[in-house]
């Protein structure tokens, strides 16, 4: 497993494209049940920024899926849209944070 580097979610966990492109399909499955349990339960306000799990569904995306897995991460793409929107509503609240954290 590789460090994820950019500046958001540095030093994070992240899964390389090699190791997604060679996934069978019950670790696929697997990476999927995962992202489904964790992305019900993050909020804007959680310390893992959304960025990261977009970056984790879009590799995922790249990967050989059956129909049912396309599916899946459509359903995960839309949850993450809602956050998005979400963090969006908070940045631009009157007395909201700014985008780097600070209130």
């Amino acid at each position: 497993m590789l460090t994820h580097t950019s500046s958001a979610g540095a030093g994070l966990p992240f899964t390389s494209f090699s190791r997604i492109t060679s996934m069978n399909y019950p670790n696929l499955d697997s990476e999927i049940a995962h992202l489904e349990l964790v992305l019900v339960r993050i909020s804007v306000n959680d310390r893992i920024p959304l960025s990261y799990w977009e970056n984790r569904l879009r590799l995922l995306s790249r990967a050989s899926l059956v129909p049912v897995q396309r599916a899946r991460l459509a359903r995960l793409e839309a949850v993450l849209g809602v956050l998005r929107g979400s963090e969006e509503a908070v940045y631009e609240a009157p007395g909201g944070r700014s985008k780097d954290g600070r209130s």
